[in-house]
């Protein structure tokens, strides 16, 4: 007896039901796994070192205390300076600005003239120190009488010497009346020889 349309589609649905279609077993697919999820390392927050504060570099500080002047450089200095340096050192004790026109070896030649002398002026040969030590004591009176100091007035200078030009002298004062100058090896100006003029 044919069977209708309707009725094959029942029997389809009877045979899925108890797990065959068209006569074959109904193979179950195998399971799957769920896919392995990666462990993820716990997150470390790693502290950052903040970078060092720059160290100031303290500026330096000048000493207050006083230095001696730095010579002249070689081949500047002028017989003017020298003779502004002399004038400046009488009567001071160790006379720091006259240091840079000494000699540091040899002597300096001193000439010590009186107006009132008939006689050869004095004349002495004096290392530096002991020119130092004269020119202090020139800047003080002999006891009892009164003396003035005079530098160079009106001087008139060449490459090595000036000359002092005045036009008068007063008595119980003493003038600076020459003052010359070498070159040392180095081209610095040394003091060589020192005219004093004594009014009397």
């Amino acid at each position: 007896m044919p069977v209708s349309f309707a009725g094959r589609a029942a029997i389809v649905l009877a045979l899925a039901s108890v797990g065959c279609t068209h006569g074959a077993p109904a193979i179950d697919a195998p399971a799957r796994s769920p896919a392995p999820i990666a462990a993820t390392a716990p997150t470390v927050d790693v502290p950052i070192a903040a970078p060092p504060a720059p160290t100031a570099v303290p500026s330096p500080i000048a000493s207050p205390s006083a230095t001696p002047a730095a010579p002249p450089a070689p081949g500047t200095s002028r017989p003017e300076d020298a003779v502004a340096a002399v004038t400046a050192a009488v009567g001071v004790k160790d006379a720091p600005g006259l240091a840079p026109f000494l000699p540091t070896t040899g002597t300096v030649k001193l000439t010590y003239v009186d107006s009132l002398s008939s006689g050869p002026p004095k004349v002495k040969s004096l290392h530096a120190r002991e020119l130092v030590a004269y020119l202090r004591k020139l800047g003080e009176a002999p006891p009892g009488r009164e003396r003035g100091w005079n530098g160079m007035d009106g001087m008139k200078c060449d490459a090595t010497c000036c000359q002092a030009n005045r036009s008068g002298i007063l008595h119980n004062n003493v003038y600076l009346e020459r003052v010359c100058i070498a070159r040392d090896a180095h081209g610095a100006a040394v003091v060589r020889s020192i005219e004093l003029l004594d009014g009397d």
